[in-house]
């Protein structure tokens, strides 16, 4: 009797550590995601861009092994969203941009990596949404009737939630807005594009500023790159630009893509040259905020920039060097 109740003692202490140790796994896993989503604020830090280019993929791939583990952990299907985006966005079209000017052999596949990281960014994006109940067919299905698209989201989706759903989506529109850019001749991505802009509005009406001037920098590119016969308004988009660059003012990546989609793209040299000046301007002062020196450290520099914009501000640098690296070819 004595055994039968130790084994009965050892067996109920068994199955109560077995259960423990799953749900402090489950836990682990919850707690690994949302450190990952906090701490991916971290990179946005980053003055150098080789850095986050170099640093990032290693990143990428572990966050890719938990998820494997724990295929429904939102945080990091949220953040691996996110950081694809940012990754093709930043990274690979930047690169993009210089091999177009120097008609470069690995154009072609720079662009198939972009659209690679996009795509990826993009499968994420959509199941998340759809632990959220949303499918895409259902975009597909309402992308045509704004309200509808707009109930759907806002019925299934926290838009209180700026951490959450609303970056979530916000960077699930961005990369099918970069896929469906990288494929103008694709019928098929061109139709996406009423989703993408429903999506953006869903974001941006409640949040006009996100991500630093983003809404603006989405609808200033929205309007310039869509030909007039299919309602784009170049005019309308240089208005959006100049409202982003003056309410963001330490964003110099707004201005980089403004020199980028407006200037280059209509082929004004003589805007561009006095808008890739101004640019120059500011870069001098970011430049200097990027190196210690002995005298800052006594004088207790204080920053230009807001330090979470040194990444973007990474990236234009970067973009502003290969215009005038290239200068020649520009026009």
């Amino acid at each position: 009797m004595k055994n039968f109740i130790v084994f009965i003692l050892s067996s109920s202490l068994l199955l109560l550590f077995l259960t423990s140790c799953s749900s402090i796994e489950v836990m682990s896993a919850k707690v690994s995601g949302s450190i990952f989503k906090k701490a991916s604020l971290e990179i946005e830090n980053e003055k150098n861009l080789s850095i986050f280019k170099e640093a990032t993929p290693a990143h990428l791939k572990l966050m890719e092994g938990l998820l494997y583990l724990y295929p429904q952990e939102m945080d990091l299907l949220s953040t691996l969203t996110k950081s694809y985006t940012a990754y093709a966005l930043l990274a690979d079209e930047s690169d993009l941009i210089e091999y177009e000017l120097t008609q470069g052999p690995k154009f072609n596949e720079k662009k198939e990596a972009a659209i690679k990281n996009y795509s990826k960014a993009l499968t994420y994006g959509l199941r998340y949404l759809e632990l959220k109940n949303i499918v895409f067919s259902d975009l597909m299905k309402n992308s045509n009737d704004l309200n509808k698209m707009l109930e759907l989201l806002t019925n299934n989706l926290n838009v209180e939630d700026e951490n959450g759903d609303i970056e979530l989506v916000f960077f699930l529109a961005q990369s099918m807005g970069g896929l469906i850019n990288l494929q103008k001749n694709k019928p098929e991505f061109l139709s996406m594009l009423p989703i993408v802009k429903t999506l953006f509005d869903w974001v941006c009406v409640k949040k006009p500023n996100f991500y630093n001037g983003g809404c603006d920098l989405f609808y200033g590119v929205y309007e310039m790159g869509r030909p007039p016969m299919l309602g784009g308004n170049p005019e309308k988009g240089k208005a959006y630009f100049l409202k982003a660059i003056k309410e963001n003012p330490q964003n110099l990546f707004i201005r980089a893509m403004f020199l980028q989609y407006y200037y280059w793209r209509m082929n004004d040299e003589d805007g561009f040259k006095i808008e890739i000046a101004k640019l120059e301007s500011e870069l001098v002062k970011f430049e200097q905020q990027t190196k210690w020196t002995p005298t800052k450290e006594i004088e207790k520099f204080v920053p230009d920039f807001d330090s979470r914009l040194n990444l973007f501000n990474s990236v234009a640098q970067k973009r502003f060097e290969i215009f005038k690296r290239n200068e020649k070819t520009v026009f």
